[in-house]
């Protein structure tokens, strides 16, 4: 999301490899606080050694993160699909079903989480 935001918000050509296609998600750090939360208040009820996959609530294409964020900034940025594959290429799908069943885990949209950390971020891009 960094290298998004950074790059558009400047007004830069961003250059996603795969052509965009590759799926992400990540977690809203204000989602990973209420979590903590949660677990602290139900951690009685928890197996020991418990294990949970935590994530945002779905992935996106870097693509549509990109385009996203490109409306959000209003920014006249270039966004270059290219067929380089990234360091880092593949899908990240997260079943997080467990986690919201319970720890009564309710983290943001990706799009929410986007708004969020942009409007986090705006007096530094």
């Amino acid at each position: 999301i960094n290298t998004i935001t950074s790059a558009i918000g400047r007004n830069q050509s961003l250059e996603l490899f795969s052509q965009g296609d590759v799926y992400k998600t990540f977690l809203n750090a204000d989602d990973a606080v209420k979590l903590l939360g949660n677990i602290i208040d139900k951690y009685t009820d928890l197996e020991s050694f418990e294990i949970f996959q935590i994530a945002g609530e779905k992935s996106l294409r870097a693509i549509d993160i990109a385009q996203f964020v490109k409306k959000q900034l209003k920014s006249s940025s270039s966004i270059l699909l290219s067929d380089k594959k990234s360091r880092y290429d593949w899908n990240i799908f997260v079943d997080i079903n467990k986690a919201k069943r319970k720890l009564d885990f309710q983290p943001m949209t990706m799009e929410e989480s986007i708004t969020n950390y942009l409007n986090q971020k705006k007096n530094e891009i």
